[in-house]
């Protein structure tokens, strides 16, 4: 990663970059990271919490909730 993001979404489905691996990964600064995912498994979400996700959203997301919760993680980034 060459810049640092204000935000990462991702989604635990996606077999190489799913939010549990985030835990590898050496970020310089903190970047609230969200999970957006079909997956409402009870191991999935205690692994995000275990690694302080910010938000952990099943999909379809509601658009409007999407949204707060993206402006409420951008506004911790600041």
């Amino acid at each position: 990663m060459e810049l640092t993001p204000d935000l990462t979404m991702v989604d635990l489905e996606k077999p190489t970059q799913n939010g549990i691996k985030l835990q590898k990964m050496d970020l310089t600064q903190p970047t609230p990271v969200n999970i957006l995912t079909v997956s409402g498994d009870r191991r999935d979400v205690k692994a995000a919490i275990a690694l302080s996700i910010a938000e952990y959203m099943l999909k379809p997301p509601d658009p409007e909730k999407l949204k707060r919760r993206i402006t409420k993680c951008l506004n911790m980034a600041v």
